[in-house]
């Protein structure tokens, strides 16, 4: 699988930015870890929209794009012009996938797999996981809690110029992420069990090339939203 690079700008529901080194470090890699999936225990998914301008060697796509993202792997994208027609829409829920696109004029359908979910996000990232980082959290790889290790950066020239916690995490099949969480500047002297943290980076790879990066920014203040219902009535709401 080719290397692919994936950012990313959402709304969190923390207002969280970068410091510099906290009085109080995490001891461990997967304290860290601990720490970041208990922020995100009270979000269920995400609905938002976007504008979209992309370019590749089909050619330039400029509109709106709608989508929304719900534990464990159920996503909705949809792609409209700047006049409102639908270009495409893309739905998985996390089993099945199907992919309309009305600008070719194709219709596919199939597994839920990375693959499938890249015909429109150029990314080949697992629906779990897209789902995630859609949320502002990290998708984590299978791993051995006693292997995770952390360390700090910065401050340094780098994203926001500001330091951050280094967690790496090695995996299966010769696979290793990396992420980097920044923490809250008010928390900076409390005790790590204390700290709120982001995530502004998430790096996967294997054999040494990379599977895909994910750059998260502009995190602000966002209020929960509304139980997500279905119009035909089948299936229970969505809590938000």
């Amino acid at each position: 699988m080719g290397g692919a690079r994936f950012a990313v700008g959402l709304t969190a529901l923390l207002a969280l930015s970068g410091c510099a080194a906290p009085a109080s470090r995490f001891p461990t890699g997967q304290a860290a870890l601990d720490r970041m999936k208990s922020l995100y225990d009270c979000s269920h998914g995400v609905k938002a929209e976007a504008k979209l301008d992309h370019r590749s060697h089909q050619g330039r796509i400029r509109g709106n794009l709608s989508f929304y993202a719900v534990d464990p792997g159920n996503v909705r994208f949809s792609v409209f012009s700047p006049f409102g027609a639908e270009l495409a829409t893309l739905a998985s829920d996390g089993r099945r996938f199907s992919f309309v696109d009305t600008f070719q004029k194709r219709f596919v359908e199939g597994p839920a797999s990375a693959c499938n979910i890249a015909r429109m996000t150029q990314v080949p990232i697992p629906g779990h996981a897209l789902v995630s980082l859609l949320q502002g959290r990290a998708p984590l790889l299978v791993h051995d809690p006693a292997q995770v290790s952390i360390s700090w950066s910065g401050p340094t020239l780098g994203l926001f110029g500001k330091g951050y916690y280094v967690v790496e995490i090695p995996s299966k099949h010769d696979a290793k992420q990396t992420l980097h969480l920044q923490v809250h500047p008010a928390d900076v002297d409390k005790p790590w069990a204390e700290q709120r943290l982001r995530v502004t980076e998430v790096r996967v790879e294997q054999q040494s090339i990379e599977l895909y990066r994910a750059r998260l920014d502009q995190f602000r203040v966002a209020k929960p939203g509304q139980p997500i219902i279905d119009e035909d009535g089948i299936d229970e709401p969505v809590p938000p």
